[in-house]
């Protein structure tokens, strides 16, 4: 394969195949396979997401030879500004492709200390958003052949992944890495929650537990922390588009026992 040039021959043996995937292990097959071949690589993820308020949920996710622990660190919910590649995927829909001496500039912080943790080397990252600009699939391929040309990589990944996204999405079994993340709230803080979407303060929230402002702060932070957000309008967004209401009135709502 030259470093320009698509081979046809084994695009449309993608293509064919990719359009008979139905289960994750066909998939990995896929990836392993055709998907190697036109664009060498040493490990890759693949993530179905949904973004809400500058962050992005992971609702299921692949992964083929990925460094070990890396799967384990991955935040369910993670902050846009984390993941500066996929934010420039999704804004520019373009693919984006990170040399190593380039990571500085197009990876944050967080992003560079996880590449240099897990040698993730040469980087071409690719995602499609759905209609509803809220659900997509991101494909993150490291350690891509130096041999290559970005140019080659680019175009390679504009061909291949709206053939694996169609793919991706037909599969029922593949993992699922998060479910709602309202489930995982005790019922204060789900009451806290609902309190904060309907304006309440900390002090008032306070009185209604009969708890101290402090009591109340701690507590939010730490239901941010599970939420995965940063602060009250995030945990509103993310709250409501798992269809929370907001609470009754302070003289309907009943608080909780800590017991």
């Amino acid at each position: 394969m030259a470093a320009g040039n698509i081979d046809s021959d084994t695009f449309v043996r993608f293509a064919q195949a990719s359009a008979e995937v139905r289960s994750a292990a066909e998939f990995r097959r896929l990836m392993a396979g055709d998907v190697r071949q036109l664009l060498p690589y040493g490990a890759v993820v693949v993530v179905i997401g949904r973004l809400h308020f500058q962050h992005f949920e992971i609702l299921k996710l692949l992964e083929i030879d990925t460094p070990p622990g890396f799967v384990e660190q991955l935040p369910k919910v993670a902050r846009m500004r984390d993941r500066k590649g996929v934010l420039q995927v999704l804004q520019t829909k373009q693919p984006v492709i990170i040399e190593p001496e380039e990571a500085h500039l197009k990876l944050s912080e967080f992003g560079q200390k996880e590449a240099s943790m897990f040698g993730l080397g040469r980087m071409a990252i690719h995602g499609l958003l759905d209609l509803s600009s809220n659900m997509g699939s991101y494909f993150s391929f490291w350690r891509v052949d130096p041999g290559l040309s970005a140019g080659y990589c680019s175009d390679t990944l504009k061909l291949i992944c709206p053939l694996l996204h169609g793919a991706l999405i037909r599969i029922p079994d593949l993992q699922s890495c998060l479910d709602n993340p309202l489930e995982r709230l005790t019922e204060i803080e789900k009451q806290l929650l609902t309190w904060v979407a309907a304006g309440r303060s900390n002090m008032q929230m306070a009185q209604l537990r009969g708890r101290s402002p402090a009591t109340v702060r701690n507590q939010l932070e730490t239901l941010y922390r599970k939420l995965g957000v940063g602060n009250r309008a995030e945990a509103i967004s993310l709250a409501q588009s798992y269809g929370l209401t907001p609470a009754m009135s302070v003289e309907q709502s009943a608080a909780p026992s800590d017991t």
